[in-house]
């Protein structure tokens, strides 16, 4: 039987964890280190991958696969560590409980509109921006993607692959290594944030300078484990798959909040100014409630 709600502080977690082996702390860390090197060497497999841009189309088309494979094996590397009630444990029994701890179940509910709504409010700001600018004309390259790959990859791909990977696969792993919920949501996102870092490898290919690209690495560094701090929270509350990729194909359309374009707006500084207070304020407001399904 699946245990029930999972206590612990700034709960509850309604995310059901099946019966798994213990684990030391350290080897549940290092099989969410080993998932994301998983991830991240299978983008370099293909010949040239590293010397080609990321969104050209044959790289696109390569790593896309390749992440793909990566998704459908990571949930897998988990079965070993299910351990299904009474003397039913067999592949088969092992399988049928996969679905749930994947956040997938539909006794879990598929998804929630709540924590969406949640980060949209943090964007208020950005999207009254954005709506200004796409009443003058204006287009900003992360509303109008270069081309349908990119689109494909930015808001389909990687939401629904370093979901799976990064929250679905890795926090059942910290949870049988004894990290309490609330541990496992600032632990996990390192993971994901480490496996951003290959990304200064095309900035040094493409010539820039070494200072540039390690202070660039280290804002995503701190943006994204923040961003997977915050699903990871989600999916421990909601314990739904669906509702945190929402979430994250919602943050890669708007990319990180324009703050410098909302504070030097020709004529309306002052509005969307208080407007981005109040999405914030929101958002803090409300996160308890709106991190529930």
């Amino acid at each position: 039987e699946m245990k029930g709600v999972i206590e612990g502080a700034c709960g509850p977690y309604l995310y059901q964890q099946l019966p798994l082996k213990s684990l030391s702390p350290w080897a549940a860390c290092a099989g969410c280190l080993g998932m994301a090197c998983l991830y991240v060497g299978s983008l370099y497999i293909w010949k040239g991958s590293g010397q080609s841009s990321r969104d050209h189309p044959t790289t696109l088309k390569q790593r896309m696969t390749s992440v793909g494979i990566v998704s459908v094996a990571a949930p897998l590397l988990l079965l070993p560590l299910i351990q299904p009630p009474g003397q039913t444990d067999g592949l088969d029994s092992r399988i049928s409980l996969l679905p749930s701890i994947l956040g997938v179940s539909l006794e879990q509910g598929l998804l929630s509109w709540k924590p969406p709504l949640l980060a949209a409010t943090l964007f208020l700001g950005p999207l009254c921006l954005a709506y200004l600018e796409w009443a003058e004309g204006i287009r900003r390259h992360f509303y109008e993607c270069p081309s349908n790959l990119v689109f494909v990859r930015n808001l389909i791909v990687a939401p629904i692959s370093e979901e799976v990977v990064f929250r679905a696969s890795c926090l059942p792993l910290l949870l049988s290594g004894g990290f309490s919920p609330c541990a496992c949501a600032f632990v996990c996102p390192l993971f994901f944030g480490i496996a951003h870092i290959h990304h200064a490898l095309e900035g040094l290919r493409k010539g820039h300078p070494s200072a540039s690209v390690a202070i660039n690495t280290l804002f995503q560094f701190a943006y994204t484990s923040l961003f997977g701090a915050f699903v990871s929270y989600v999916f421990l509350r909601t314990g739904q798959l669906a509702t945190i990729i929402v979430i994250h194909s919602f943050c890669n359309w708007q990319g990180f909040p324009d703050i410098d374009g909302i504070l030097n707006h020709p004529k309306h500084r002052v509005p969307l100014s208080c407007l981005l207070v109040a999405g914030l304020t929101s958002f803090i407001y409300l996160f308890g409630t709106l991190t529930r399904r």
